[in-house]
């Protein structure tokens, strides 16, 4: 698994979107296929930017195991505890008005995730995601 460790900040998603890329790349992932693993990476990477250190910086670590036919990601951090799995799913039958705001990122890893675990171990989440490709 390659990973990579970043501040949690939200600049720093253009640095895992970059790194994402070229280990997709490497372990023989192309096409829209990595743009379905950036835009996973992306939402989780967010979510913990700007959720998990809210009084202080942070960092956290992804990493990324691929094969062509699909791809398993795992972040980790030491911030606020946060299961995306107990978010309450958004009601997409209403107009953006009636919604409340939040919830689509972890609504849309659910949709395009085969597997999505979460784990707090040792004051660290851990989020697994796996992918498979079409």
């Amino acid at each position: 698994m390659d990973t990579v460790s970043l501040s949690a900040t939200m600049e720093s998603v253009s640095v895992l979107n970059a790194f994402i890329d070229d280990a997709c790349r490497r372990q023989g992932v192309h096409g829209d296929d990595i743009l379905s693993v950036q835009l996973i990476s992306e939402e989780l990477a967010t979510n913990i930017c700007k959720y998990a250190y809210p009084d202080a910086a942070g960092r956290f670590e992804t990493g990324v195991s691929c094969t062509p036919s699909g791809c398993t990601l795992m972040f980790t951090d030491t911030g606020e505890a946060f299961d995306p799995l107990s978010a309450a799913t958004p009601d997409t039958s209403l107009s953006l008005e009636e919604r409340d705001v939040g919830g689509l990122g972890i609504y849309f890893v659910r949709r395009k995730a085969e597997k999505l675990t979460y784990q707090r171990v040792d004051g660290r989440n851990i989020v697994t995601v796996s992918v498979r490709f079409r």
